[in-house]
């Protein structure tokens, strides 16, 4: 239920969060997108990894907060201002929505490497990190996995805040680079069981994930128009949990049989080899983008009165 409630909401979320955008600052949506998800996911994995030091039953905390906490974005979500012309509600209208129209496939296939290789990434430390920072980095603190985890996240928050004074191709440029440099930090901090090698390679590999996320989704918002933006956006985001979510479940099939340190090193160097590619098709590929500022051509096409719905 909670999957599908975050891949209803995240396109339209994105989609409203770039026409709510100022015409003078039109990076600033793709960024809270991209930053607003690591820091939910970076306060949640470091809260819980307190709770679970904290007492036996976390989840006796953890599932009324949040229940508490959606009702209250309930509420705030009611107030958010519309930014399409209204319709007449209808049933259909609640049905999601994946489709990239022909103007926007260039972009998202030249995201793509860099979008798999930072959820890829991702994936581990929400499927490994744990196991990995207690059984082979023999870190006995029950709250290290979590804020290993909020760590990562943390870090890139960073990422995606930094990236906004770079290109959309620069930033993923870099992004991949440091994707790269924090896998390899990773393989070496389970080969000397270095819990220090590995919070240096998490926080890389963070700054890495935020990076490529940011320039990426800025990248394919500019060949968006209103009507087709949260469609877009969700398919950036099936791609992007499908990175995330595959390899992580083939990790955990394969660990009880591979062990935990094989298969830790597999997956490491699996998205560091995504990581080389992402890095290698930024640096091959060209901006593609109009002449003068994106995002203002892409609002100046759209009709009158017409904006991305939320």
């Amino acid at each position: 239920m909670q999957g599908i409630a975050t891949g209803t909401a995240t396109g339209g979320l994105a989609a409203g969060l770039v026409g709510l955008s100022p015409e003078r600052r039109p990076q600033l949506g793709p960024t809270m997108t991209a930053v607003g998800t690591s820091i939910g996911m970076a306060t949640g994995a470091g809260v819980v990894g307190l709770l679970v030091q904290l007492t036996s039953r976390p989840d006796g905390y953890v599932f009324p907060v949040l229940t508490l906490t959606f009702v209250v974005l309930a509420a705030f979500i009611l107030r958010i201002p519309e930014t399409l012309a209204p319709r007449a509600f209808r049933l259909a209208s609640l049905r999601p929505r994946v489709r990239v129209p022909r103007e926007a496939r260039p972009a998202l296939l030249a995201s793509a490497p860099a979008l798999v290789a930072g959820w890829a990434i991702t994936g581990l430390f929400l499927s490994l990190t744990p196991s990995l920072v207690s059984n082979v980095l023999h870190v006995r603190f029950g709250a290290a996995g979590g804020l290993s985890i909020a760590a990562l996240f943390l870090a890139n928050s960073v990422g995606g805040f930094s990236s906004v004074r770079y290109t959309a191709r620069l930033a993923t440029l870099r992004g991949a680079v440091l994707l790269i440099l924090g896998a390899f930090g990773l393989a070496v901090a389970i080969a000397v069981a270095s819990p220090a090698i590995y919070v240096g390679g998490s926080v890389l590999a963070g700054l890495g994930v935020g990076l490529t996320f940011n320039g990426s989704l800025r990248a394919i918002s500019v060949v968006t128009t209103a009507k087709s933006r949260s469609e877009v956006f969700s398919a950036v985001y099936v791609i992007s949990y499908a990175a995330l979510s595959l390899p992580s479940l083939a990790a955990g099939l394969a660990a009880p049989s591979w062990g935990l340190e094989t298969t830790g090193y597999l997956y490491v160097g699996f998205g560091g080899a995504l990581s080389v590619a992402a890095a290698l098709h930024a640096g091959r590929s060209r901006a593609h983008r109009p002449t003068g500022d994106p995002m203002r051509t892409a609002r100046e096409s759209e009709p009158h009165g017409e904006r991305t719905r939320c």
